[in-house]
């Protein structure tokens, strides 16, 4: 038991003095495609995926797929832990726990943050994050108004990394396309709020530094992105202005790759978007091959995700993550 304890002491202070050397991290956004337990949780059209239901959703499925995510969040980096997660399809601290405490995750020093949206469904987005090189100091949901049906709401972590630097990190999963003009609207709406709020932020903080990460179910030329938030492509410049957000995905997903594949077409769906005083060194899509399968119908390869319509196929998600690497 003392050896043991003595292991776990220079263990601990490996990763301590790693992040006080650390400079730069990596930073990772993934939708889980369906992350939920196996319990129904009260007022939540859930029902698909208890214990029996209609997806026969049991305890080796959901326990292979979170070890599955915690494969693919270790995997994103070979020289230290990614230093903060995004996740958006996520049900509930049950997931999260399991997730950060009862997988190959719990020894890299993982915590969470998420949010409890008002979602039909009762999927939520959530910060992943490293103890050792960032500490929140502010968690806070932002429930947009006005949007018409239920939707899941935006998290907003503030928090130091390195040495004390403030970081304003932003999960977000904004309403999908389903639902035509309505669904364009809800989504505008929602991005609207989140602008809002960035621009609260920056309007307060000196040299205020900003990343927004998720699932935007659009593409980068979209309205959302190009209009509301008035994002630039981060690649295209030298000269960034601090004041104005940037997404380092466009222009680094190779030709016949992106986030996700729908009847044998790629798009790039989700995105990271900084301020532009936040240094992003490289950036990317993680087209591990542990997300991946052949697409026997349209060619090349696809996500393989845990469902076809609700035939089990074993995966991990519909989606790629993506990934940045910064300097503080």
């Amino acid at each position: 038991m003392k050896l043991l304890f003595l292991h776990l002491i220079i263990y601990m202070s490996f990763f301590t003095m790693m992040a006080r050397a650390q400079t730069s991290m990596k930073i990772l956004s993934f939708n889980c495609e369906n992350a939920f337990d196996l319990s129904h949780d009260e007022g939540k059209d859930d029902y698909e995926y208890v214990e029996g239901g209609q997806r026969y959703w049991n305890k080796g499925r959901l326990y292979k797929k979170l070890n599955g995510i915690a494969q693919v969040i270790a995997a994103a980096d070979t020289i230290r832990p990614v230093g903060i997660v995004a996740l958006c399809e996520v049900e509930n601290d049950t997931v999260l726990n399991y997730l950060v405490k009862k997988t190959p995750l719990k020894a890299l020093g993982y915590d969470y943050v998420m949010t409890d949206s008002p979602d039909n469904r009762g999927v939520d987005v959530a910060l992943l994050y490293s103890r050792f090189v960032f500490k929140p100091v502010l968690v806070e949901c932002v429930r947009p108004d006005h949007v018409g049906t239920p939707t899941r709401d935006i998290l907003h972590v503030a928090g130091t990394v390195f040495d004390g630097d403030t970081l304003d990190v932003y999960a977000v999963h904004l309403p999908s396309k389903l639902g035509g003009k309505q669904g364009q609207t809800k989504s505008i709406q929602v991005t609207k709020a989140l602008k809002q709020h960035v621009d609260s932020v920056l309007s307060v903080r000196h040299d205020g530094k900003v990343i927004i990460m998720g699932d935007y179910n659009v593409e980068y030329k979209s309205k959302q992105i190009t209009d509301v938030l008035n994002a630039d492509k981060y690649w295209s410049s030298n000269t960034r202005s601090k004041d104005r957000l940037y997404d380092v995905i466009v222009g680094k997903i190779p030709k016949g790759l992106g986030t996700y594949k729908y009847k044998g077409k790629w798009s790039v769906i989700d995105h990271i978007i900084v301020s532009g005083n936040v240094n992003v060194v490289d950036a990317g899509v993680l087209n591990n091959i542990l997300l991946l399968e052949n697409d026997e119908k349209y060619g090349g390869v696809k996500p393989r995700r845990t469902y076809i319509g609700y035939k089990y196929n074993g995966g991990i998600s519909d989606h790629l993550p993506v990934w940045a690497k910064v300097e503080m």
